[in-house]
């Protein structure tokens, strides 16, 4: 299984890849579709391709959260399509009022008024939604600590594995001796006091980090059960050793797998954005209703 470190440079890889892919794309798009509003011109066909950069908009607005999940590297890729394609629209709305613009017929210029007055909607619509997906990237982007946290516990719970792995390798070999699930076990301990100092390093406004405080304290006490349950046995004390084994492997099962599990990342970001996205949809409505009728 990869590292988190690596799968977090993996992921900021991508990310990195799918701006470039995004920005080739738009230029294509961009030559073809300068190509056909040359071609054709007219009050009809402009507000239709108004209609259709309203609708990709619209959906961008809401298409970070397709993750639907508190995976903080899979929502930063999504923040970063979203803006890439946000680009594209931007090009696309500005190409189409310079061709409107630009027409030679007067008559053509004044039918396509209330598409310019829908545009202007437009991109006020799409510099607000640029700004506030940059913003929540951003916000990601100091999430930092708590990546670092989730790397050190999963560490620690990786450590702990191994603790009862060999443990259990000792009591199959009649071995009273928990030397080395001791170590492993002290080891895992070290690695949730990084992971909790990670999470109280975080200064994250408005993100409630007590889930990930508590899953962290809850291995840690399951860990600090196993290793004083190492110790009754190595003393001979068969019945009080196997209470806590069973007692720490129960809790060792039912721990997260990841810190993420417990933190609603998603919701946070929504509520950062929810003020900037209303305004956003608000001058969204506003241009459908002069393009297409409010229907």
């Amino acid at each position: 299984m990869l590292r988190l470190e690596t799968r977090s440079r993996i992921v900021f890889i991508l990310a990195a890849l799918v701006l470039a892919a995004g920005a080739v794309s738009s230029l294509l798009i961009r030559a073809a579709r300068s190509s056909s509003t040359r071609e054709v011109m007219d009050v009809t066909a402009a507000g239709e391709t108004a209609l259709g950069i309203y609708y990709n908009v619209s959906s961008l607005a809401d298409r970070w959260r397709e993750p639907g999940s508190n995976d903080m590297a899979a929502l930063a890729i999504a923040m970063q399509e979203c803006i890439a394609l946000l680009r594209g629209e931007m090009d696309h709305a500005r190409e189409l009022e310079e061709s409107i613009l630009s027409a030679g017929d007067d008559e053509t210029r004044r039918g396509a008024s209330i598409v310019l007055e829908a545009l202007a909607l437009l991109r006020e619509a799409q510099e607000e939604l640029a700004g506030a997906l940059g913003d929540a990237g951003e916000a990601l982007g100091g999430l930092y600590p708590l990546r670092e946290a989730e790397n050190r516990y999963k560490e620690a719970r990786d450590a702990f594995l191994g603790a009862v792995s060999a443990h259990n390798q000792a009591v199959e070999a009649s071995s009273r001796d928990f030397s080395s699930a001791r170590q492993r076990a002290a080891s895992s301990i070290l690695a949730l006091e990084k992971a909790r100092a990670a999470v109280d390093s975080a200064a994250v406004e408005g993100l409630n980090l007590d889930p990930a405080r508590s899953a962290i304290a809850d291995l840690d006490k399951a860990v600090g059960e196993f290793i004083q349950a190492c110790a009754l046995g190595e003393s001979g004390d068969v019945a009080a050793h196997n209470e806590l084994v069973a007692l720490a492997e129960a809790s060792l099962a039912s721990a997260p797998a990841t810190l993420e599990e417990g933190l609603d990342v998603s919701g946070w970001l929504a509520g950062l954005l929810a003020p900037r996205l209303d305004e956003v949809k608000g001058k969204l409505s506003e241009a459908r209703d002069l393009i297409g009728g409010g229907g």
